[in-house]
């Protein structure tokens, strides 16, 4: 299977940045002939800091980390590098001129420091752009697409990815109507779906100008209940399209059917950097104490495991075993059947855990495991994600990022059990509205009112 979405790309480039930053500052160190020792001054420190918050500043501003997008040119790339030095250099020496008065001696530092940045980093990226064509020129981290209709367009775009195997697009073919044009084609339209599911297709672009309205609808339904991407290759104009979804492959406009914040892989590593340091916070100064004692309790309460291990559906609908602490006394529908207001095999300190969600507080381990997000959409057990996919559509959406220990529709209030079809459909509407508008304040709100809501309690078990 292909390695989706060049998952780890833009932290290379963020680790890579700050490596190329610490590595200019020892050289320009060793070529004005300072003692290393030096370097770790309150004042050098100082400027390193100022130099290294001036630098990612500048990449934001400029979006130099979509420098690995498949479509990225050599000469844009060397130019987004150059504003971005530019950028971190004013933004440098502004805060020092302000703050703390520098020197021209310091000054001088910057300036050098400024140049070997430039340098290292664009023989960093380069080597870095360069082995992942290379990489991909081999056969590896690509995606599995094909084409929905023939047009103009679309026979320019399976060129374009004919021609750029280094972007890793596998191009399968073509789908169209029988008799297309008087001629055969390679796949029939009829057979989309189940080629889909037989091939594992990742992405579905359609040419707007051969499918009819109700073709479409039909397809964007089984992609998104399918986890398949789905782009679309417009017809004579763009103005309708929010320029916000287009992007260039070669010469041919694409539009993207849904925008998720968390496929920019710079969001990925920062919500994950979040991750780790908030779970092993909650690990160390409250899981270490706490979970003895809770272990305790449970055991003398009543006979069983202190853990309830169940599995629930993850990111791509890939399953992992979620862990609890046990509310109930051991039963054979722990797995088939949802906890219910006034449930019997939920026992007394079961019921007190429950209530302020102390028993999914060994879920950070989860999140430590990387099978969880601290924030995202609740996940489902396996028997409820099978229901729920056949009721809802668009249910499988909410699997395109992780499940999180909370999320918008538990901060909210809308938790615990519901056999109401309508309400579930809702909270999978605020699951999908969270996916679209991620952002790490938003987390952070949502972190906020969790804890307004874990206080006040839950009697709705």
């Amino acid at each position: 299977m292909a390695g989706l979405y060049s998952r780890y790309i833009k932290p290379i480039y963020f680790i890579g940045d700050l490596l190329s930053i610490a590595a200019s500052y020892v050289f320009c160190f060793l070529l004005t002939n300072h003692n290393l020792t030096e370097a770790f001054s309150i004042s050098q420190l100082t400027l390193f800091f100022i130099a290294t918050i001036s630098w990612y500043i500048a990449v934001f501003f400029f979006r130099t980390y979509t420098i690995d997008n498949r479509n990225s040119k050599n000469l844009t790339i060397l130019s987004n590098l150059i504003k971005v030095a530019v950028l971190q250099l004013l933004l440098t020496e502004t805060t020092l001129a302000i703050f703390f008065h520098n020197s021209f001696s310091t000054r001088y530092f910057v300036f050098l420091q400024q140049g070997l940045l430039l340098l290292f980093s664009i023989v960093w990226r380069a080597t870095l752009f360069y082995t992942l064509r290379i990489y991909r020129k081999r056969g590896f981290n690509y995606r599995k697409i094909i084409i929905a209709g023939i047009d103009e367009n679309a026979k320019d775009l399976s060129a374009f990815f004919s021609t750029n195997t280094e972007f890793a697009y596998r191009f399968l073919g073509f789908f169209e109507r029988k008799n297309y044009n008087g001629h055969e084609v390679a796949h029939d339209f009829d057979e989309l779906e189940s080629y889909c599911k037989k091939n594992e297709i990742d992405e579905i672009f359609c040419t707007t100008s051969r499918l009819t309205s109700s073709e479409l609808q039909g397809i964007i339904d089984f992609g998104e209940n399918n986890l398949i991407r789905i782009k679309f290759i417009p017809g004579s104009t763009l103005l309708q399209y929010d320029p916000s979804k287009v992007e260039f492959y070669g010469q041919t406009p694409i539009v993207n059917l849904r925008t998720i914040p968390l496929d920019n892989k710079l969001n990925k590593f920062l919500k994950r950097l979040f991750d780790i340091l908030f779970s092993i916070g909650v690990i160390v100064l409250l899981l270490s104490w706490l979970l003895p004692v809770l272990a305790i309790l449970i055991k003398i309460g009543t006979k069983g495991p202190v853990f309830f291990l169940q599995k629930r559906s993850g990111i791509r609908n890939k399953d992992f075993k979620c862990i609890k602490l046990r509310t109930m006394v051991v039963n054979l529908q722990a797995d088939d059947l949802q906890a219910k207001r006034n449930d019997a095999r939920i026992t007394k300190l079961g019921k007190f855990l429950r209530r302020y969600s102390i028993d999914e507080l060994p879920q950070f381990f989860n999140v430590l495991f990387s099978d969880m997000a601290v924030v995202g959409p609740r996940p489902h057990m396996i028997k409820h994600t099978e229901e729920y996919a056949s009721l809802i559509n668009k249910y499988m959406v909410r699997h395109l990022i992780k499940p999180g220990i909370t999320g918008l529709s538990q901060s909210k209030g809308l938790r615990g059990e519901t056999n109401d079809t309508s309400l579930m459909r809702n909270r999978i509407k605020v699951d999908i509205f969270y996916i679209e508008n991620w952002s790490f304040s938003l987390d952070i709100k949502i972190i906020i009112q969790t804890l307004i809501q874990i206080f006040k309690g839950n009697d709705s078990l």
